[in-house]
């Protein structure tokens, strides 16, 4: 009886074209300002690059993406240069917040809505501590498996599914905290905000 054959390495250019916009949203969502975005995924290729001999295809390629997005993202943050003041909101999104309707009877158009929900689940998540964010992101956004998350991160199960229940903790405790507005966006949209 003849074993599997084993998976193969995508080649580093299929692997960049398949997988761009999905780093340039993980950044989104683990709070890379937008002005940074691309260069920071710019960061996260090289390193992709450099690694591309290590990767483990029996490892979902996502996974292995998150984890190293995850550390590029984290030590770019942690650059006092790269620290904004007000945490997931940039100028173009307080303009459009700015803009949005006094009266919050008013019915918001579709794509105002998104980018309000959009600008508020960001504010949410930067409220979970960075090591419980990756988890979440990757498990109730990106929906990766417990034991991919783990690999990817270099910790045990146990670890990620405790992060991944303080991370829900901190994450409902944010939502508690709105303001009415944002509350009765959620309300009206009908989407919970960790689904976007």
């Amino acid at each position: 009886q003849n074993p599997e054959p084993e998976a193969e390495r995508p080649a580093f250019d299929l692997i960049y074209r398949s997988s761009i916009a999905y780093v340039l949203g993980m950044l989104w969502r683990l709070g890379v300002a937008d002005r940074d975005r691309e260069d920071v995924a710019h960061e996260v290729f090289l390193v992709v690059q450099r690694r591309h001999a290590d990767y483990d295809p029996s490892m979902k390629l996502r996974s292995w993406l998150a984890g190293i997005t995850w550390n590029v993202a984290k030590r770019w943050n942690e650059l006092a240069r790269h620290r904004r003041l007000e945490l997931g909101m940039n100028d173009e999104e307080h303009e459009n917040e700015a803009d949005a309707p006094a009266d919050p009877e008013q019915i918001l158009s579709a794509r105002e809505l998104e980018v309000q929900l959009r600008a508020l689940t960001r504010t949410l998540l930067q409220s979970v501590p960075d090591e419980q964010r990756i988890v979440l992101v990757m498990h109730d956004l990106d929906e990766i498996g417990m034991p991919d998350i783990a690999r990817a991160l270099g910790i045990s199960p146990n670890t990620g599914w405790d992060r991944l229940r303080r991370a829900r903790l901190s994450f409902e405790a944010a939502v508690r905290r709105l303001n009415e507005r944002d509350r009765d966006a959620l309300g009206k949209s009908g989407i919970r905000p960790i689904s976007l």
